[in-house]
């Protein structure tokens, strides 16, 4: 009965490949299992060559950056004599740069603006002089998902033509699957072994003149003669992306780095107004964080029309993981010279760097002196790309097999030594040629081996259509960028919250307001709003970044058991190291029990637990598998009215059709089944329904009877599943129903989220969440691991996160009845603020408001009078907009209006957290008070 076939999934992300995670690295990941299991093996242990994961391989982490992060997740410890000042001077600098001087709080979509700043200064600094704008800056988890955020912008067919993407090959195989991922056309170019990987371009020029027919090239991936790629750019009229990652990762005599901003701007006239796009990440160089998903986008000369929707874009995603961000900082603002930290940061530096060269010369030596072998310098980067002459039988047994020799080399070494590496195939190579990619724990991918600009996996994007004018004519414009991009909207941090950020800088600059502070009532988040974090959450966490703490006998015993349990599962025992894409095993295991706990038995199997970077990005990860057109109908999706704005903004991203339902407001909100059925059979001529997203937790077994009946795939949303307040009242899992309904209702098919932002941890800047997906066909889960494969992993310490919300203390141990008090004092205060929002509001002229009986959520409804409606169609804009922008200008107050969640036309609402302190939350309903009777007043 299932809904979801391989047939009927989205065909992009059949079509995607991961080579770096792809079927050698998920059979070795298989052998582990069985030697766990006690299966004889001829070797001890696997060794992952097949990706630059340092941490995993025995680096050990520079002691400054795991100094700041631990004095940002426990600022107790600033207070602690065994840290050196300037890591707490960092810290609490980075501290006063998060909303409630908090981690656990959201930062702006594009990052905390005081690491931008810093990441401008660095290249400012890196460049030799050349500006560099914070606002240019975009902080993203890693620098692949700045790439693919950008890569999306480019996703418009022109012509009748798909966009193209010009890649080297060699090539890093995001690029593959995300060109697969996002439906663009690869346009091959092929990299000259004989010359050390080096570029020809006429080879350049071959590729895309041969391109044309089949689509328009948008992208390049190269790596050498930088002011001949920018001359071939500009003439083609594409844009550059600068993959540059490895920037620290020089290691040829004589070599040095070079940005490829810097040449542009150097080159002037018109060079110097050329789009670009820029890369770097907390992964690599010599710090080697890939756990903490730490990356940034320089975005240089964009149109400042494409520049807003790319912001919009991300706004749905939240925010980059705070602890990446802050490992990015560290990057970018090392110890200077005369602080306490400077003498031994610098040895730590060069000793990795130093051991990375010395391995370097080592694998290519090697490799050069087997038969069968040859390999070029690895002159920076992290990986060698040997080749090797493989035998006329062994080419011949791999056809039999229907693999690539190289593939059958790769996969028969794993099965015989345990050695792990990746066929060349899976980067690309000139046809009858064999490599594969081994790591030296940091060893060169060919397309970063640079020979004399040393400029490590440097990524070129590029983009053809509309003719350059002298002015130089922008080449991604509001006309021809992704149409699904520019339809998307994200209310919770639409106009109004910008304008907020503009408010907040006019007061920093000076400028008089008739308040002295913004309040951000327009999201749930906690610590921004002065919730204190859980003690025990933080304290497993430092005790994960920083291993020398469990010697530290002010840390309870639970927690350290908790801290080494979680380390042991991390790969290099280091929370540093890229995780498995689904997520760590141990956590994988406790988020099962957790919920086998919590459904009174009902089994779960952690094979279908997916951690996430929040509940969003599952969320998004599966609405992606249904972007399939059946029967010529786009696949549609049913929302509840209001709706979180996460879902419409998805829906319009991934080109799939929402279908509204409204919620009953005279029944609290409640559902209605013939209003489901209504908005099913309205809109099956227009659309092909196949989801139905849920948020209430009424009606549960009506709602799964209607899901079986029009073959629905259900989305339960449970990330509130500990904010209920309501007397009586208590959670009910869509899972644990559909079990108990037995036949045919155990068999559907359902994705269920859970989120750390939420309940009463709040720790909404960790970025940790989980998905659990039950009853999906295996073929098409197959997709759905291969499709988040291409995200490397979540953040690590997000994942943490998540497991002390399913793992807390128990009866008896240390932190016990401590944990257990600060739990009780967040939920109870909660619950104490939700009855005097919706008593306040109910006790105002013009005023509605339901009981707030779970969340973090008002939804009052208001009454606006004939001219106020009036002045806004006036404006263009909608009455409850008016009312709430106007609240913002003159009390400060940020609240989201209701048209930005859906609500039943003619009526006006507005959404506004119950988060703030008691005595703020007073103050704030006071002022709404005052200003609502002074808004009637001027529209009467």
């Amino acid at each position: 009965m299932a809904n979801l076939s391989l047939e009927s999934v989205n065909a992009c992300l059949r079509a995607m490949e991961y080579a770096v995670k792809g079927p050698v690295a998920v059979r070795a990941g298989e052998i582990e299992k069985e030697m766990q299991q006690g299966v004889v093996k001829p070797f001890a242990e696997v060794t992952r060559a097949n990706n630059g994961d340092s941490h995993a391989m025995g680096q050990k982490p520079i002691t400054f950056l795991r100094q700041v992060v631990s004095l940002c997740v426990t600022p107790s410890l600033l207070d602690d004599p065994k840290f050196p000042e300037d890591a707490k001077e960092r810290a609490r600098r980075l501290l006063a740069g998060c909303k409630g001087h908090s981690i656990g709080s959201y930062t702006d979509s594009v990052g905390i603006e005081v690491i931008r700043q810093d990441v401008a200064k660095y290249i400012h600094e890196r460049d030799g002089g050349v500006p560099s704008n914070p606002d240019d800056i975009l902080l993203c988890a890693g620098a692949a998902e700045g790439i693919r955020a950008c890569m999306k912008l480019l996703n418009q067919a022109i012509d009748g033509k798909k966009p193209g993407v010009m890649i080297s090959v060699p090539q890093y195989p995001l690029y593959t699957a995300s060109i697969a991922e996002f439906d663009m056309f690869p346009v091959n170019y092929y990299l000259d072994e004989s010359q050390n990987w080096g570029l020809d371009m006429k080879e350049l020029k071959r590729a895309i003149d041969e391109s044309r027919e089949l689509c328009n090239p948008r992208q390049v991936l190269t790596r050498e003669n930088i002011q001949d790629i920018i001359k071939f750019a500009y003439q083609e009229k594409l844009i550059v992306f600068a993959d540059e990652v490895y920037q620290h990762n020089v290691y040829a005599a004589g070599s040095r780095f070079h940005s490829f901003k810097k040449t542009m701007i150097e080159m002037g006239h018109p060079y110097d107004k050329m789009e670009l796009f820029s890369f770097m990440s907390a992964s690599k160089g010599y710090m080697g964080e890939c756990g903490f998903r730490g990356g940034y986008g320089e975005i240089v000369n964009m149109d400042p029309d494409v520049k807003k929707i790319l912001l919009k874009s991300l706004s749905a995603k939240s925010c980059p993981t705070v602890l990446g961000q802050i490992a990015m900082d560290v990057v970018v603002n090392p110890p200077r010279q005369g602080e306490p930290s400077y003498e031994s940061f610098e040895k730590e530096k060069a000793a990795v760097l130093g051991s990375l060269a010395e391995r370097a010369k080592m694998i290519a030596d090697t490799f050069n002196s087997m038969p069968g072998f040859s390999c070029n310098p690895v002159q920076g980067a992290m990986y060698a790309f040997p080749r090797l002459e493989l035998p006329a039988k062994a080419i011949q047994a791999a056809e039999r097999a229907g693999q690539q020799p190289d593939f059958f080399y790769c996969m028969s070494l794993l099965e015989e030594t345990g050695i792990c590496i990746i066929p060349g195939s899976g980067f690309g190579q000139v046809p009858g040629t064999y490599h594969f990619r081994r790591m030296h724990r940091r060893a060169l991918p060919p397309w970063a081996a640079v020979s004399r600009l040393a400029s490590p996996r440097c990524v070129r994007g590029l983009r053809r259509n509309f003719a350059m004018s002298a002015a130089m004519q922008k080449n991604i414009t509001l006309e021809n960028m992704s149409l699904c991009l520019k339809t998307m909207e994200y209310a919770v941090r639409g106009p109004l919250v910008i304008r907020a950020g503009e408010i907040e800088k006019e007061i920093q600059q000076g400028a008089e307001k008739p308040f002295s502070e913004v309040i951000r009532a327009n999201i749930g988040d906690a610590h921004a709003m002065g919730q204190k974090p859980i003690t025990f959450l933080r304290q497993v966490v430092s005790l994960c970044v920083t291993p020398s703490l469990l010697d530290d006998p002010k840390f309870p015993e639970d927690a350290k058991e908790r801290a080494r349990r979680l380390l042991a599962g991390c790969k290099g025992h280091s929370s540093g190291s890229y995780s498995d894409s689904a997520g760590i095993e141990v956590i994988r295991q406790d988020v099962a029990n957790y919920i086998q706990e919590r459904d009174g038995g009902v089994p779960s199997n952690p094979d279908d637990i997916l951690l996430c970077a929040g509940a969003s990005e599952g969320i998004r990860a599966c609405l992606k598998l249904l972007n399939q057109t059946i029967d010529g109908k786009k696949p549609g999706v049913m929302i509840p009215i209001p709706q979180y704005p996460l879902y419409t903004a998805s829906i319009a991203e991934f080109d799939l059709h929402a279908i509204n339902y409204y919620l009953n407001e005279s029944r609290n909100w409640g559902l209605d089944m013939k209003e489901l059925k209504r908005s099913v059979d309205e809109a099956r001529g227009i659309c092909h329904p196949r989801a139905l997203v849920v948020l209430t937790k009424e009606n549960i077994q009506d709602i799964i009877m209607f899901a079986l009946h029009e073959k629905l795939v259900l989305f339960a949303d449970e990330v509130y599943q500990h904010n209920v307040y309501a007397a009586g009242s208590q959670y009910h899992s869509f899972k644990k129903t559909m079990m108990e309904m037995g036949h045919p209702y155990d068999k559907m098919e359902l994705f269920s989220f859970m989120s750390t932002s939420k309940g009463y941890m709040g720790e909404c800047g960790f970025r940790g969440g989980y998905g659990e997906i039950v009853n999906l066909d295996p073929d098409v889960k197959k997709m759905l691991l291969k499709s988040i494969s291409a995200k490397l992993c979540p953040t690590v310490l997000g994942q943490v996160a998540m497991d002390v919300v399913v793992n807390p203390p128990r009866q008896g141990e240390p932190s016990y009845e401590s944990f257990e008090e600060e739990k009780a004092a967040v939920l109870g205060s909660l619950a104490e603020r939700a009855k005097m929002i919706a008593d306040t509001f109910n006790s105002m002229p013009g005023f509605s408001c339901n009981p707030v009986q779970g969340a973090m959520y008002a939804f009052p409804r208001l009454e606006l009078p004939a001219k106020a409606i009036q002045a806004a169609e006036r404006a263009g804009q909608q009455p409850d907009f008016l009312y709430c922008m106007s609240l913002l200008e003159e009390t400060g107050i940020c609240i989201i209006p209701g048209s930005g969640f859906g609500q039943v036309p003619g009526t006006y609402h507005f959404r506004t957290t119950i988060l703030p302190q008691p005595e703020k939350l007073k103050d704030m309903l006071k002022k709404i008070q005052d200003f609502h009777f002074m808004f009637l007043e001027r529209y009467k």
